[in-house]
C-alpha cells in the first residue's frame, strides 16, 4: 500500500516537473518569437518611412499585416485542427527564420527593396496566423488545468512584454546595425524559437486518442466550409460561446472606431504632444497588460470571475468615453503635461482591464471546447473579429473629417458601456 503511494507521489512530481517545463519552453519560445516579430515589424516599418518618405508605402506595408489573418485564419483553423499542431508550430517558426534569411540574401545581393518586403510581411504574418490559432489551442494540452490561468496569464505577460519592449529595441537596433545584420540575427532568432518548441510535450493533457489526430492527418481534406459546419453545429449547444463571439466583434468595431484611429489623431494634430511623449504613450497600453498579466498570474484563480469579468470591461468603456475629455473645448486651456499624465493614467488601466477580460474568455473557449475543434473555434474567433476591424477604422477615419474627433471615443465608450450593462443581465455570462 505504501508503495503504490510512493508511486503516485512520484508521478505527481513527474507531472509537476513536466507541466513546469513545458510552461518554461513555451514562454521562452513565444518570448524569442514575439520579440523578433515586434523589432522586426517597428524596425522594418522605419525602414519603409525613411526610404520612401511615404504614410502611403507604410500604410500598405502595415495593410500586407493584416491580409494573412483574414484570408488564411479559418484555414488555419481546420489545419491545426487535424495535423499535429506541434508540427505547425515548429514549422511555421523556422519558415518565419527562413523568410527572413531570404530577405536578408536579398538584400546583399540586390537591395532591400521595398517589394521585397511587401512580400516578406505577407509570408511572415501568414507564418504567423499558423502558430498563433494552433499554440493557443495547444495550451490546455501544454499544461494540467489547475496551471492554465497561469499560463494564460504569463503567455499575455510575455505578449505585453514584447509590445512594450520591441519598439523600443528596434528604434535603437534601427539607428545602431545595419539592416542587412539585423535581418541575420532577426532570422536567427525565429529558428531558436522554433527549436526550443521541440522540446514541448503538446500532448501532457491531452484527452483524445493521438492515433485519431494521426489518422486525421492522413486523410486531411481542405474543405473549410464543410470542416466549419461541424464548429457552427457545435456552437448551436453553446450560448454562452456564442454570446462571447457576438461581444469579441462589437469590442473589437468600437475600439477601431472610437480609439486606434481617434487617439493618435488627438496626441499628434490636437494637443500636439512631442514625438518622444507620444511614444511612451504608446507603451502604457502592454504595460498595463503586463501588470495585470503578472496580477492574475501570481493569485489563485476564482470560481466565479463574472463580477471582474464585466468590471474590467466597463473600465475599459470608461476610460475610452474619459478619452474625449481633454479634446472638448471646455478642457482645452491645461497644461500639456497634464493631458500627457492623464492618458498615461488612461491607457494603463485600460491595458491592464483588457488582460481580465481576455483571460476569462481565453479560459472558457479552452475548457469548454473539445480539442478536435479547438483551433477551428480560435480561427473564427480571430478572423471575424479582426474583419470587423477595419469597418471600424474606416468609419473613424471618414467621420473624423466631419465631425468633432471627442465624440467619437465619448460614442464609443458611451455605446460599450450600455452594452456590456446588457450583457452582464445574461444567465449564461453570470456562470463565467
Amino acid at each position: 500500500m505504501e508503495f503504490n503511494k510512493d508511486i503516485e507521489t512520484k508521478l505527481e512530481v513527474i507531472d509537476s516537473a513536466r507541466v513546469t517545463s513545458n510552461i518554461v519552453l513555451l514562454l521562452l519560445g513565444r518570448l524569442v518569437s514575439l520579440f523578433g516579430s515586434q523589432i522586426y515589424n517597428f524596425a522594418i516599418g522605419l525602414y519603409v518611412l525613411q526610404k520612401t518618405g511615404s504614410s502611403a508605402a507604410f500604410s500598405i506595408t502595415l495593410v500586407f499585416g493584416m491580409l494573412p489573418r483574414i484570408l488564411f485564419g479559418p484555414l488555419a483553423g481546420v489545419i491545426s485542427d487535424k495535423v499535429d499542431r506541434k508540427k505547425i508550430v515548429v514549422l511555421s517558426d523556422i519558415l518565419s527564420g527562413t523568410i527572413v534569411f531570404a530577405l536578408a540574401a536579398l538584400a546583399t545581393a540586390d537591395e532591400l527593396r521595398v517589394s521585397y518586403i511587401y512580400a516578406a510581411n505577407f509570408l511572415l504574418n501568414t507564418c504567423n496566423t499558423f502558430f498563433d490559432i494552433p499554440i493557443n489551442a495547444s495550451i490546455p494540452n501544454i499544461v494540467d488545468d489547475k496551471n492554465l490561468n497561469r499560463a494564460n496569464s504569463l503567455n499575455q505577460t510575455v505578449s505585453a512584454m514584447a509590445q512594450i519592449c520591441g519598439p523600443f529595441l528596434g528604434g535603437i537596433i534601427f539607428v545602431l546595425v545595419d539592416m542587412r545584420l539585423f535581418l541575420i540575427i532577426n532570422a536567427a532568432s525565429f529558428m531558436l524559437s522554433g527549436i526550443s518548441e521541440m522540446f514541448i510535450d503538446f500532448n501532457l493533457n491531452n484527452t483524445d486518442k493521438q492515433e485519431e489526430k494521426e489518422a486525421e492527418e492522413k486523410k486531411l481534406s481542405i474543405g473549410i466550409i464543410k470542416e466549419f459546419k461541424e464548429v457552427f453545429k457545435f456552437l448551436k449547444t453553446r450560448e454562452l460561446l456564442i454570446i462571447i463571439f457576438g461581444f469579441s466583434l462589437f469590442l473589437n468595431f468600437f475600439v477601431a472606431f472610437g480609439v486606434t484611429v481617434p487617439f493618435p489623431y488627438i496626441i499628434n494634430n490636437v494637443i500636439k504632444l512631442i514625438p518622444e511623449k507620444y511614444g511612451i504613450l504608446e507603451a502604457m497600453f502592454p504595460l498595463g497588460m503586463m501588470i495585470g498579466s503578472i496580477v492574475m498570474s501570481i493569485f489563485k484563480e476564482k470560481d466565479k470571475k463574472y463580477k471582474s469579468f464585466i468590471g474590467s470591461i466597463l473600465l475599459v468603456s470608461t476610460a475610452t468615453a474619459l478619452m474625449s475629455l481633454p479634446v472638448m473645448p471646455i478642457f482645452m486651456n491645461f497644461n500639456k503635461n497634464i493631458y500627457f499624465v492623464y492618458y498615461m493614467v488612461c491607457l494603463v488601466i485600460s491595458g491592464a482591464s483588457v488582460i481580465y477580460a481576455n483571460i476569462p474568455i481565453q479560459l472558457v473557449i479552452q475548457r469548454e471546447t473539445p480539442d478536435s475543434i479547438r483551433g477551428r473555434i480560435f480561427a473564427l474567433l480571430e478572423t471575424s473579429s479582426l474583419s470587423i476591424f477595419p469597418l471600424g477604422l474606416i468609419l473613424s477615419g471618414l467621420l473624423l473629417e466631419r465631425i468633432p474627433v471627442y465624440i467619437l471615443p465619448l460614442l464609443s465608450g458611451a455605446v460599450m458601456i450600455f452594452i456590456t450593462l446588457a450583457m452582464g443581465l445574461n444567465k449564461e455570462i453570470r456562470k463565467i
